[in-house]
């Protein structure tokens, strides 16, 4: 720079890097260039020099002498400038320009020869001599020390060179890294804007390389200095215009440190044009508004560049394409900016071009777009040029053929051949002209079209093509001569012409010519490689993998083209090492991390995968290398990679048979299921129910075939618990759940801690006693609950356990209320001080807790747990003050549920029997006491025996969960049928009083998987439709033998097609025929030989009151609705005995709550409760449970048999958002799931209730 005399204004340079001033004091040439006038800049700066150019001067003298005036750099630059604009407008950005500047078209020739690189340029390339003046002027050393932008303008010089040539040119990359280097040192890039420009077209320069790791330094830094944060997030919302429910969707959050920096906006940008599709909507319709964030054109290149990056650095893949998509959409929605319109529009034409929704669009908007570039009586080609040029060398903008090759691509893939030939033709691709001949059986005409264009101009090139059309290698020779023997293209022509045909020896010497002529043409380089294994030539075969490796980021794909070149064979025990090494992170040789090769193995497993298919190895692999990106879409994609493995693993009947095989697949179950958990983190409660659906399938049918083998092997049997417990984790998952608990250092707190901890559940357990609680902790596994203790009649401390929790985990999504004291004693002898503990502890506290709990949950819509007692439904004498606080929380459930229930927070209670915990010796019970109590217990009890703490967790666990999402305002008895029972005075029999209740096994894999159906033979009636139909399918999936019924025959087949592979026994039959009743029992026990859970689900509806129902509708109502359901159990109970089966009744909200209009139906289903309690303490001896289900108003087909109108229909369902406290009716997936909890072996201490599945209904005032 101390050579310099006379520097150029650095506010001149910047303003023409940008392309824009507000400066109108500026030279001439220089305004001349920002209005795009460059033709007129050419002609008048060089009008001294025009002879010399035209006699055939030495340009690079003719500039040393321009450049011996002080005054004339300026000039120069602005000349220089103006050539490279007016050759970007020729060939990029249009309009188009017929006319030609004739003194400088007679360098055209020569400068196609210095273009050239000896592989030639695109024939399609217009004016190159505009490229070739202005490259010899910034390369001008002198220019360089004056203009400090001169080497910028070089490197933008550099990058259009390559582009107009057919190959990469490792010249060229040198160059421009060389170039690269120099601008990093300019004092130039202290402006921010333009350290922010040259960041972005550094990271273009090194994508249009596919060098992804390069070009993310570059974008990342573009990032920083732009204070631009992007995060895709998800958002619930519609793809199509018949979509009913909103689905996860994909959406760019975009975050700004500072203000955007300038920008220009152009008021004729090409025109995206609309799908038009009868399916998809224009653009994702979001339900709640996202905040649109107002970018300027800067922020916006940032986006489409990173569009790019992702889009070059994950595999290709459906997956990958729509969480990509949204930063594409972002800048086609939004941009002003002509370049960048034109660039996304291009973008997404290549996106949408493989699916047949959109290629159609895709083809029409490639089309639009060339008539933008190449007419200028265009709608839009009214662009001023200049405004064309904003930012165009940070867009990625390429030249206008290869977006007529897309077209014609399209056109092709589409069927349209002559249209796509005609491209083709014109463009010169004449690979893709003999393909379109080939296609057209014109296979003859492919070698006389390129002899015609021989014969018209001969290249290096088209004797290439002729040699590979026709076989003959003396065109390979002659090729090689017309390039003067420095061709990469030839050399690579004649070698692969010899590796099509394997012979390597051949191929081997024409091959390493050419990468030495040219040394970045990875396909070169990996063909070499393997040619050289062929040929046992090592070290040449090292090499070569070592400088393709080199290559930076494309180092896995080598392994793909060994793949095809090896007729796509994988070797397993190499993907496996790589993979290893990837997740360990193991360095290499140079002390490399291989975590560095993630995304490149990522891709190369792509490729795998789309060829081999069915290799459980790969897909498992796979699944493992993409879960440690860990982001919520990845998890979901492992999810499903190991699906597939599961798939194809399992295909073979006989997987069960082999030892190896089983371990396998037991292995990958676990592994199956961990990946669900933790992509059904955080997820809409509809997806997370669809895959968590799908992994109990896979889960119950493996320890099904593998039990069945009865294996006598340590290994499969502890493999097989393993994968039991994950079932058991899944079946109910609360990943990404935090729940709190209090009481949780014993008893039924501790069992509640134990499930939810083994369910995936994030513990808050809260307690007086730290020890215990960590007692508790150690057995909650390797997610170890967060401990607060704390006094609950202590305010602050109460306060305190909330506070904690909310800081540790940042949210709350269950709490439980689990801690409580007793006292025995009646009104004349509990002291008032007795009566203050009781009510603090059981009542009080659970009041606060709850009241501070609830902004907390009201921002997760999580829901509250009570644990209350069967004293708080029924009046027992010696615990006065206990059973008024239970009845005291049983009535704050029922109250606040309704309260809560318009901001979708749950809230129910558990109502115990009694269950041994420490609640009994913290009264000063003695040994004796206790036994007796608990002795006495078992006469009090229908079952016949006391609880277990692990019965209350999961009847807590089933209410917390999703699975409840229509429970609100319930008390559940988890009571042996105790509630159901007269207090005290129900005669057991001696036969009762004195059986032995044989204790539940509850360790090892003899342990009944949870909610599984596995085995157990189910008898579903009115099961062609609404709440049966749902919960057929439900039990399907749970892995229940079915036995449908009803007498629609049609519907029936139908739902059966849906219960998947066990295909229901089906038997249609009225229900007002006791004939057919009998026979739908004695054909199911002929089909199955046994009956283990009968599900009355039949039932009409008949609206009418006292005065307008008729006695035949009474009887009708009556004969469906009970005594049917009357019959069916009483023939049965036989066999229910034999199983120790259980009996569902699907009765309704109106047997527990008096509504006006529809009195026989609500007599009937209070008739059908009393049945269910009656029923449940006369068998309970013989273990046989009976509960029924309560459902509030759900959409089925009862309503319209009963004869309401669409109209009528419509206002009920509007009016019953307003009678249910959750705001809304019922789905019958809501009830199918709660039959199936109380079918379970999860209610095994639940008989005698009367659940309600009722959205809070019941517990509301009837309006």
């Amino acid at each position: 720079m101390a050579l310099c005399t006379s520097q150029i204004d650095d506010s001149i340079e910047i303003q023409l890097l940008l392309n824009f001033s507000i400066n109108k004091d500026l030279p001439h040439n220089v305004r001349s260039i920002l209005n795009g006038q460059y033709e007129d800049t050419i002609n008048n700066e060089l009008s001294t020099f025009i002879e010399a150019v035209r006699n055939g001067d030495s340009l690079e003298e003719i500039i040393h002498n321009g450049l011996s005036s002080t005054q004339a750099h300026l000039s120069w630059l602005c000349t220089g400038i103006a050539s490279l604009l007016y050759f970007v407008q020729c060939n990029w950005t249009g309009p188009p320009i017929d006319s030609d500047i004739d003194w400088l078209k007679t360098r055209r020739d020569e400068a196609l020869k210095h273009l050239s690189l000896h592989d030639g340029c695109n024939i399609n390339v217009r004016k190159p001599e505009l490229l070739y003046l202005a490259n010899k002027i910034f390369s001008n050393v002198d220019l360089q020390l004056r203009c400090r932008s001169c080497v910028w303008w070089l490197l933008r010089a550099t990058l259009l060179h390559q582009h107009v040539l057919d190959e990469n040119s490792g010249v060229l990359f040198e160059e421009t890294e060389n170039l690269i280097t120099k601008i990093n040192n300019l004092n130039i890039l202290e402006d921010p804007l333009c350290e922010l420009l040259f960041n972005l077209e550094a990271a273009r320069f090194y994508l249009h390389y596919r060098r992804t790791q390069n070009s993310e330094k570059h974008l990342e830094r573009a990032q920083s200095i732009a204070g631009l944060r992007l995060n895709l997030e998800g958002a619930m919302g519609k793809r199509t215009k018949y979509q009913r429910e909103e689905k996860a969707q994909l959406y760019l959050k975009i975050e700004m440190d500072r203000d955007t920096f300038p920008s220009i906006d152009c008021e004729d940008i090409p025109k995206s044009l609309n799908l038009n599709d009868e399916l998809r909507l224009e653009r994702i319709e979001f339900s709640e508004y996202k905040e649109d964030i107002k970018l300027g054109m800067m922020e916006e290149a940032i986006i489409l560049a990173k569009y790019v990056q992702l889009q070059l650095c994950q595999p290709k893949h459906k997956l990958t394409d729509e969480e990509i998509r949204p930063y594409l959409t972002k800048v086609v929605d939004s941009t002003k900016n002509w370049s960048l319109k034109m660039t996304s529009l291009c973008y997404r034409c290549s996106l949408e071009s493989d699916d047949k929704r959109t290629v159609e669009r895709s083809m029409m908007q490639a089309e639009s777009l060339l008539n933008v570039l190449n007419d200028y009586n265009a709608p839009v080609s009214k662009a001023p040029v200049a405004r064309r040029m904003d930012i165009f060398f940070a867009s990625g903008m390429r030249p206008v053929w290869t977006l007529e090759e897309k077209w014609a691509n399209i056109m092709f893939s589409l069927g349209l051949v002559k249209g796509a030939l005609e491209v083709f033709a014109k463009l010169g691709l004449w690979e893709e002209v003999i393909a379109c001949y080939n296609m057209l059986n014109l296979k003859h005409k492919a070698a006389e079209i390129i002899e015609q264009e021989i014969s018209k101009k001969p290249t290096a090139k088209l004797w290439c093509l002729l040699g590979d059309a026709t076989g003959d290698v003396s065109h390979y020779e002659t090729a090689w001569r017309l390039s003067e023997e420095k061709s990469s293209r030839v050399q690579k022509h004649w070698g692969f012409y010899y590796f099509a045909k394997k012979d390597y020896a051949e191929a081997v010497p024409h091959l390493k010519l050419s990468v030495e002529l040219n040394n970045i043409q990875e396909h070169v380089w990996f063909r070499l490689g393997y040619a050289a294994l062929q040929i046992e030539d090592w070290k040449l075969a090292a090499m070569a993998y070592r400088r393709y490796c080199a290559l930076e980021d494309s180092v896995i794909r080598s392994y793909h083209r060994i793949l095809d070149l090896k007729n796509n064979h994988s070797d397993i025990q190499v993907l496996q090492i790589l993979t290893n090494a990837i997740i360990n992170n193991v360095n290499d040789a140079d002390g490399n991390p291989a975590s560095r090769l993630l995304q490149n193995t990522l891709e190369l497993f792509g490729r795998i995968t789309s060829n081999t298919v069915n290799n459980p190895d790969i897909w498992r692999m796979y699944a493992e290398l993409v879960a440690l990106r860990k982001t919520d879409v990845d998890n979901e994609r492992a999810a499903q990679y190991l699906q597939k493995a599961y798939r194809f693993i399992t295909s073979n009947p006989k997987w069960c048979r082999n030892e190896d095989t089983t371990l396998n697949v037991l292995e990958l179950c676990c592994n199956l299921e961990q990946a669900y958990l933790r992509c059904a983190t955080d997820i809409a409660i509809v997806k997370k129910r669809k895959m968590l659906g799908s992994a109990k399938l896979s889960l119950q049918g493996v320890v099904k075939k593998i039990k069945e083998q009865a294996w006598d092997n340590a290994d499969i049997m502890n493999q097989l618990m393993k994968v039991e417990r994950y079932h058991r984790t899944i079946t109910m998952s609360f990943a990404g759940k935090i729940v709190l608990i209090t009481g949780a250092s014993s008893g039924i707190g501790a069992a509640t801690a134990i499930h939810l901890a083994q369910l995936g559940a994030s513990l808050s357990i809260s307690g007086r006693n730290k020890q215990n609680l960590h007692k508790v902790a150690e057995q909650c596994g390797k997610s170890k609950p967060f401990i607060v203790t704390g006094e609950l009649t202590n305010e602050n401390d109460v306060k305190n356990i909330i506070d904690s929790t909310i800081k540790h985990y940042g949210k709350l999504d269950v709490l439980v209320n689990n801690a409580g004291v007793l006292e025995f004693g009646s009104i004349e002898t509990t002291s008032l001080e007795q009566y203050d503990n009781v009510f603090n502890v059981n009542v009080r506290s659970v009041y606060q807790l709850t009241a501070l709990a609830v902004p907390h949950l009201i921002k997760t819509k999580g829901n509250i747990v009570n644990v209350s007692s069967v004293s708080g439904l029924r009046s027992f004498s010696g615990i006065l003050a206990y059973g008024m606080s239970k009845a005291a929380v049983d009535q704050l459930t029922r109250c606040v549920a309704l309260e809560l229930a318009p901001k979708q927070v749950r809230v129910n209670a558990v109502n115990p029997g009694v269950v041994i915990t420490n609640l009994y010796k913290s009264v000063e019970m003695s040994e004796e006491q206790l036994k007796s109590f608990f002795d006495h217990s078992k006469e009090t009890h229908a079952l016949g025996r006391i609880g277990d703490v692990s019965e209350v967790a999961k009847t807590i666990a089933f209410l917390a969960s999703d699975d409840a999402s229509f429970i609100t305002g319930a008390t559940l008895s988890v009571d042996g049928g105790k509630h159901a029972m007269c207090p005290y005075g129900y005669d057991l029999k001696p036969a009762i009083r004195n059986r032995s209740y044989q204790v539940y096994k509850f360790c090892g894999y003899h342990r009944t998987i949870t909610m599984s159906f596995a085995g157990k033979v189910v008898l579903i009636t009115g099961a062609s439709s609404g709440i049966g139909a749902a919960t057929a399918i439900h039990l399907a999936q749970l892995g229940a033998s079915l036995s449908i019924s009803g007498r629609n025959k049609q519907n029936l087949d139908k739902i059966a097609e849906q219960c998947g592979k066990s295909k229901p026994f089906i038997v249609t039959g009225e229900l007002t025929n006791e004939n057919d009743v009998k026979n739908i029992i004695d054909s199911t026990i002929k089909h199955y030989g046994k009956l283990d859970v009968l599900v009355n689900n039949a039932g009409v509806l008949e609206t009418g009151s006292i005065e307008t129902t008729s006695l035949e509708q009474y009887d009708n109502v009556f004969n469906v609705n009970v005594r049917s359901v009357y019959q069916l159990t009483a023939l049965a109970v036989p066999h229910l005995i034999k199983t120790k089966g259980n009996i569902v009744n699907v009765s309704s909200v109106t047997g527990l709550r008096s509504f006006p209009g529809a009195l026989a139906y609500c007599m009937s289903k209070a008739a059908v409760d009393q049945l269910t309690r009656c029923v449940a303490l006369e068998l309970a001896s013989k273990q046989i449970r009976v509960n029924a289900v309560n459902p509030g108003v759900v959409i089925t087909n009862l309503h319209k048999s009963s004869g309401m109108s669409e109209e009528q229909l419509k206002s009920f369902f509007d009016h019953s958002k307003e009678t249910h406290a959750l705001g809304r009716t019922g789905d019958v997936s809501e009830v199918a799931k709660t039959i199936a909890f109380l079918a379970s072996d999860d209610a095994s201490f639940i008989t005698g209730a009367t659940l309600p599945v009722d959205g809070g209904r019941h517990a509301m005032c009837p309006r």
